[in-house]
């Protein structure tokens, strides 16, 4: 999959380091065609529900050659970009196979060698959470980008046995990270949720039998809520082997519920987009958020 998008992007006349943009729902097929992007061009994924003076920002400032989205799916990038003469190029998922989908509008692969990044150019452009000040953009190269992660997976002890229930948006540098690229880095599984509300925890939970999810506080505690809801003898002999809580401290009050109904410690760490994961509480000690990676 990720060798037919780089091709069909190639033989649509982009190149290394060209800006694509990446505008999709939550899903298998989003995180397939963002790794598939990063392989040989720079990704931007950027959230599918702003509006368009949200968009007009965007396209001016990140210089962004072409954008794909959903085939189907209503979104006002689609308006913003053909009035800025930028290629839209409509993603058609493959029915019955999670992750699969073809690209329209976009030039037929040939049989010449794709031409994938090298270690130096910028593998994605991560918007900042932009809560000390104005949104930031951050370029993080394919180096940088694949040592940060490499360290988290080796952090959190990821193996090929891992299964990720993949809850955060996908344009966040924190959905990128542990509960996806860390997971397949590592050789694990990927459970990718559409539209994810927190009453699906548990379903999910008993039919994907996942050892790990992220999430911030206020997931964490919406999923709270949603486990308290049932009898304790239905978490018990769960899947669940770690949790990892980030971008805010999580009070100590849902920390050690959560991680007591749940029968696995909450592990917290902190990071910054420009940076990855910077340090791990592991081993736990009370009221921090860790040590250095």
């Amino acid at each position: 999959q990720i060798l037919y998008v780089v091709k069909a992007l190639n033989a649509r006349g982009f190149h290394r380091n060209d800006r694509i943009g990446i505008i999709t729902p939550t899903g298998p097929e989003t995180a397939v065609i963002i790794i598939s992007v990063m392989a040989g061009f720079t990704a931007v994924p950027l959230n599918p529900q702003a509006r368009d003076p949200e968009y007009s920002t965007y396209f001016s400032q990140l210089k962004i050659k072409a954008v794909i989205v959903r085939k189907g799916c209503d979104t006002a990038a689609v308006t913003i970009a053909k009035s800025r003469d930028i290629p839209v190029i409509e993603l058609v998922p493959v029915p019955g196979y999670a992750g699969k989908f073809t690209l329209e509008h976009s030039g037929e692969p040939d049989a010449e060698e794709a031409e994938f990044a090298i270690p130096s150019d910028i593998a994605i452009l991560l918007l900042t959470s932009g809560t000390t000040g104005m949104q930031k953009t951050a370029p993080v190269t394919q180096k940088q980008f694949l040592l940060s992660k490499q360290k988290q997976a080796d952090a959190f002890t990821f193996t090929s046995a891992d299964r990720s229930l993949h809850l955060l948006p996908f344009y966040h540098a924190m959905g990128l990270s542990t509960p996806l690229l860390c997971t397949w880095l590592s050789g694990g599984t990927v459970i990718c949720t559409n539209d994810f509300i927190a009453a699906d925890f548990l379903p999910l939970l008993k039919t994907c039998r996942p050892t790990f999810y992220s999430a911030g506080p206020a997931l964490h505690q919406a999923i709270l809520r949603e486990i308290k809801k049932v009898p304790r003898e239905e978490l018990k002999d769960n899947s669940l082997q770690k949790i990892q809580s980030a971008t805010a401290p999580l009070s100590s009050g849902v920390n050690q519920e959560l991680g007591l109904l749940l029968g696995v410690p909450v592990t917290e760490s902190y990071g910054m987009a420009e940076a990855g994961m910077i340090t791990i509480n592991l081993p736990p000690r009370a009221g921090s958020v860790g040590i250095a990676i």
